[in-house]
C-alpha cells in the first residue's frame, strides 16, 4: 500500500529503541484519531512486531517507518541481520509451543490487533515486516438502514452519471450492501470513510448514476499499481429496483471515457460467473474474454439475488478492451501453451511477434511481490522480471499460501520476459496451471496461472456468455491437473 511517510527511524535492538518507537507511533496514532483501545492495540502490535522480527545480538539497528495510508496507518520494520526461518501462525500447535514456537505465537498476536499483516523474507536484502491498522469507521452493514418509501419510478433519460460527491460516500456503501448483503469481496465499500479516503488517494475513482439527489448506482476505476497501463473497471453495482434500465452501462461508457483522459491504454474486468449478466453487459461494451480463473472467490459471496447459488468456489471471467493504437509485442510464449495463447491475442485483435529463448535468465530470485486476501482467501503472485531463483521463491510463497488456508493463488508472469516459459513450464509439477493472458501496454503483457487449492472444481458450474468465452472455459479446464 502506498503512503505518505511520516517518520522513518533507525534504532537499536532493545529496551531503549522499543520505548522511542512507541513514544513515536503514539505520538502519530493520537494526530491521526487513534485513541481508547485502539490507540492499545497499535500499542500492543509494535511490541510484538518487535519481539517477531528483530533478534537481539543478529543486528546493531534496525529501520522502522510509519507511513499515513488511505485507510489508516502503516508501520514497516526492516532489519538485514543473520537470517532465521519465521513461524507460520498457521502451525502453531500446543507441542511447537512447548518446542518453542512463542514467536510465532507472537505473529498471531500481531494479525490478531491489525487490520493488514505481511511478512517479507528478501533474501540477501533482509526480512521486511509490516502491519496497517485502520481508522474506526462505521460500516453500512452494521447500520440500520434508514426507513424508506417504495422506490419511485426513474426515467433514464434524467439519470445523470458524475463523480461521486464525497458526501455521497455513504449512500454507495449502502446500495453494496443492497445489491450484495455482506458478502461483496471488497469490504472496504462498506465503510463511507474508506470509500472518501480511497477516492482521495487516487486508488479508486467512483462515478455514480443518479436522480436528481438519490444514488441509483455506482462503479469505479480500480488502479492497483499506478504503473499500470491497464485499469480495472470494478465495483459496479446498481440498486435492485432500477436494474434493467442501462445503468451499468451508461457507468461503463463514463468510466472509459475518464481512465482514457487519465492515459490508461486498456481496460479489463472480472465478472463472476455463476450468472452471465455482467460478462454480457461487458461484451456490449466491447470486452473480449482473455482469461478464467478458477476458484477466485470464496462460495459463500451471496449471488442468490442476482442468479446464482454456488456450491464451490467462484470463478471468475476476465475480460479486455484495448483503447489506442497498440505496438507489436515481442513475446515469449511457452511451449505447450502457444496455441492458447495464440488464439486469444486473435480474438483480442492484439499483434505480437513471438520470439525464441536464448540462454539462461540472470542469477537471483527476480522481482516478485506477493499479496494476499484475508476476505477472499486469494493469494496474488507478480512477476516482474525471472532470475535463475525465481521458481524456489515461488514454490516457497505457494507453500505459505497454503498454510494460509489459501483456496487460490494467480501468478501473473511476464511474457516480455525470456525467463517466462521455463518458469512456467516448473510450476506445472507444482499444481499450477495456464488460464490465459492479460495485456498491458505499459508494464508488459502477462501469462496467467492459477493453482487451486479447494479443487476439484466442477466446471460444468461455470457459465458464460459466448462461443469464445466457452472456448477459454474448455481451453483452462483440459489444463487443470484435477479437473
Amino acid at each position: 500500500m502506498i503512503g505518505r511517510l511520516l517518520c522513518g527511524i533507525e534504532v537499536p535492538p532493545g529496551p531503549e529503541g522499543l520505548e522511542l518507537l512507541q513514544t513515536c507511533q503514539a505520538l502519530l496514532a493520537e494526530r491521526a484519531g487513534f485513541d481508547g483501545r485502539r490507540g492499545e492495540e497499535l500499542r500492543l502490535a509494535l511490541e510484538e512486531a518487535v519481539t517477531f522480527a528483530v533478534h537481539p545480538g543478529a543486528v546493531e539497528t534496525y529501520r522502522v517507518a510509519f507511513r499515513r495510508v488511505p485507510l489508516g496507518l502503516e508501520v514497516s520494520l526492516h532489519e538485514e541481520g543473520e537470517p532465521y526461518e519465521a513461524v507460520c501462525p498457521e502451525r502453531l500447535t500446543p507441542e511447537a509451543l512447548l518446542a518453542g514456537a512463542g514467536e510465532g505465537l507472537g505473529f498471531l498476536l500481531l494479525r490478531g490487533v491489525t487490520d493488514e499483516t505481511s511478512f517479507d523474507d528478501e533474501g540477501p536484502g533482509g526480512r521486511t515486516l509490516r502491519y496497517v491498522k485502520y481508522f474506526s469507521t462505521p460500516s453500512a452493514a452494521e447500520a440500520p438502514a434508514p426507513t424508506e418509501p417504495p422506490a419511485p419510478p426513474v426515467d433514464p433519460a434524467e439519470v445523470v452519471y458524475r463523480p461521486m460527491d464525497p458526501r455521497e460516500a455513504v449512500e454507495v456503501s449502502r446500495c453494496a450492501w443492497r445489491s450484495y448483503g455482506n458478502s461483496y469481496p471488497n469490504p472496504h465499500l462498506y465503510y463511507p470513510d474508506r470509500v472518501r479516503a480511497l477516492n482521495e488517494a487516487g486508488k479508486v475513482v467512483s462515478l455514480v448514476a443518479a436522480a436528481g439527489d438519490q444514488v441509483l448506482g455506482h462503479a469505479a476505476l480500480e488502479v492497483h499499481n499506478p504503473r499500470d497501463g491497464s485499469c480495472e473497471l470494478g465495483m459496479a453495482f446498481v440498486k435492485p429496483p432500477y436494474r434493467g434500465l442501462g445503468l451499468l452501462k451508461g457507468l461503463t461508457d463514463r468510466l472509459l471515457e475518464e481512465g482514457t483522459r487519465r492515459g490508461f491504454r486498456g481496460f479489463f474486468v472480472q465478472s463472476v460467473t455463476v450468472h452471465p449478466a455482467s460478462q454480457k453487459a461487458a461484451r456490449a461494451g466491447g470486452f473480449v474474454e482473455c482469461a478464467l480463473l478458477p476458484g477466485a472467490y470464496p462460495g459463500s459471496m451471496d449471488f442468490k439475488a442476482l442468479g446464482g447459488t454456488p456450491e464451490q468456489r467462484l470463478s471468475l471471467m476476465v475480460q479486455y478492451l484495448p483503447r489506442g493504437t497498440r505496438r507489436e509485442r515481442t513475446l515469449y510464449l511457452p511451449e505447450r501453451h502457444r496455441d492458447f495463447l495464440g488464439e486469444v491475442y486473435e480474438a483480442l485483435g492484439l499483434p505480437f511477434r513471438e520470439a525464441s529463448v536464448e540462454g539462461s535468465p540472470p542469477e537471483g530470485p527476480g522481482l516478485v511481490g506477493a499479496d494476499y486476501s484475508e476476505i477472499l482467501a486469494l493469494g496474488t503472485l507478480e512477476v516482474d522480471s525471472v532470475g535463475r531463483g525465481t521458481l524456489s521463491v515461488l514454490g516457497k510463497r505457494l507453500r505459505e499460501f497454503r498454510l494460509r488456508k489459501a483456496g487460490a493463488v494467480t501468478l501473473r508472469l511476464p511474457l516480455e520476459d525470456p525467463g517466462t516459459p521455463a518458469l512456467a513450464a516448473g510450476l506445472e509439477p507444482l499444481g499450477c496451471f495456464p488460464v490465459g493472458a492479460l495485456p498491458d501496454e505499459v508494464r508488459g503483457d502477462r501469462f496467467l496461472m492459477q493453482r487451486v487449492f479447494e479443487g476439484p472444481l466442477d466446471y460444468d458450474k461455470v457459465t458464460t456468455a459466448s462461443p469464445w468465452g466457452r472456448r477459454v472455459l474448455e481451453r483452462v479446464r483440459s489444463n487443470d491437473p484435477e479437473a
